[in-house]
């Protein structure tokens, strides 16, 4: 992949950082740390999972969640498969994330935890979005990856 572009430069300093780290973040009042690789490896995993499941160079992948790594793998790991990241906010109410699902032309789209964020999807994905065939939803965050 080139490094000209995000899945590739993240690649590359995976290549050349290995186990330095790249993220921190807090769960639960406990910081935990992501290495370069384990970042890489993350993102690969979801390429290769959207990949299987037939994804299509230039489709469009919904990611609705909190603001965790997760996201980021997710993002990253739809991009090296070839597709295109389309953000959801998850304050948005299931008419909002309805209308973005619809307009985005989105296949799929992973809801990020079990909290709030994953009700409002399924609640616009029940309403019927043409275009979704793929819903990840309702899962925790590490069952993404």
């Amino acid at each position: 992949m080139s490094a000209r572009t995000l899945p590739g430069l993240l690649f590359s300093q995976a290549a050349r950082r290995g186990q330095s780290l790249a993220i921190r973040y807090k769960k639960l009042g406990i910081w935990h740390r992501v290495s370069w690789s384990q970042y890489a490896d993350r993102a690969a995993a979801v390429a290769a999972g959207l990949l299987a499941e037939g994804l299509v160079r230039g489709e469009k992948v919904a990611v609705l969640g909190e603001n965790c790594p997760e996201w980021l793998y997710c993002s990253l790991g739809i991009m090296a498969a070839g597709g295109a990241t389309c953000g959801i906010y998850p304050t948005n109410s299931a008419d909002q994330v309805q209308y973005v699902l619809e307009h985005s032309g989105a296949r799929g789209i992973p809801a990020l935890g079990r909290g709030p964020a994953a009700n409002v999807a399924a609640a616009a994905i029940a309403r019927g979005v043409p275009t979704l065939s793929a819903f990840f939803g309702r899962r925790t965050a590490s069952e993404v990856v």
